[in-house]
């Protein structure tokens, strides 16, 4: 971890974790039901003096899989590596909760985050519910070892 930065666990209904949702303006549209959180959802919080400056959280989709949402960097403090710190701080939880996969959907047309994921090790593969069908939508795995 960089110095003066700080990782924690936080419940979705942390205060510094909604203010960062109400940012992220890509949680919205056709599967804004589907992204929703619940209690039972691991999130991650970046601070750097104690104010949040990026998030990611994931779900259990079942004992193997769990399902990266929510992953977001304020935009001045993008291309510092907070993504990869946040992804490595959820990969880890879901190991510990006995999952094997990390799996995520991403917009076909979001190059960026895709050569991100993909630069770590995501790979692409066939979409599932709800997302199966959606020709804007990219499902992307990642073996968690």
């Amino acid at each position: 971890m960089k110095k003066g930065l700080e990782a924690r666990l936080v419940s979705a209904a942390n205060k510094q974790f909604q203010g960062l949702e109400r940012e992220n303006k890509s949680q919205t549209g056709a599967y804004q039901e589907h992204y929703k959180l619940d209690d039972e959802a691991t999130v991650c919080l970046l601070l750097r003096d104690n104010q949040a400056i990026a998030c990611g959280a994931f779900r259990l989709m079942d004992e193997e899989r769990a399902e990266l949402l929510r992953l977001y960097v304020k935009p001045e403090h993008r291309k510092k590596g907070h993504a990869k710190q946040i992804l490595d701080a959820l990969e880890l939880q879901a190991m510990f909760q006995g999952c094997t996969n990390m799996v995520l959907a991403v917009g076909k047309n979001a190059k960026e985050a895709r050569n991100l994921y993909q630069s770590l090790e995501y790979r692409d593969v066939r979409a599932w519910a709800p997302f199966a069908g959606d020709g804007k939508i990219i499902c992307l795995s990642k073996e968690l070892v």
